[in-house]
């Protein structure tokens, strides 16, 4: 921000000058879209508010990191890129998907669960993994043995499911013969 300090300094005097300079900022308006009310709101891991209707906030001009906490509830992307801009306003419109979680175990141990199409890197079993309310599909994969995919509807906002799996192992074909007859 701008800094003025006005002084008279007579011939030969020294005046020692401390500054300290803050970062120009810009606001940013967030404003309760759908089930965000409560919703508390974070740049990286600080907290900066909690949101009703709308939530003003000046924040430095720069990359932000922010994030959205609800229980049983989650923004569309788990962290957005907000970049504000000096003395500038912009509006952020805050949407939460109500959550169900998800238990998944699965014989053997170990297989890669993928929710929605999406591989997280997860490995089973999973205790209580947020799913959006409504139809998921569940997939579980292990080398050797054949994946398993699931269709589940979760209908009840912090439910919790378990979901048990047994994979089946897959074995290549391999014949062989000592015997060779020709007709």
């Amino acid at each position: 921000e701008d800094y003025t300090y006005t002084f008279t300094a007579k011939e030969g005097e020294t005046i020692p000058l401390d500054v300290v300079m803050t970062p120009k900022r810009g606001t940013v308006r967030f404003f309760n879209g759908r089930n965000a009310e409560g919703a508390v709101i974070k740049d990286g891991t600080t907290p900066i508010g909690t949101l009703t209707d709308h939530l003003e906030v000046q924040l430095a001009a720069d990359d932000h990191k922010i994030s959205f906490e609800k229980k049983d509830f989650m923004s569309e992307l788990p962290v957005y890129t907000i970049h504000v801009n000096p003395g500038e306003t912009q509006d952020f419109e805050v949407n939460m998907n109500p959550l169900s979680y998800l238990t998944i175990n699965s014989v053997p141990a170990g297989a890669e669960v993928i929710v929605n199409g999406a591989a997280e890197g997860i490995r089973t079993p999973v205790y209580n993994k947020p799913i959006p309310l409504g139809e998921n599909t569940i997939t579980l994969q292990q080398k050797n043995y054949y994946p398993v995919t699931l269709v589940r509807q979760s209908g009840v906002i912090g439910g919790i499911d378990t979901l048990d799996v047994t994979l089946m192992p897959s074995h290549s074909l391999k014949v062989s013969s000592d015997a060779y007859r020709s007709t």
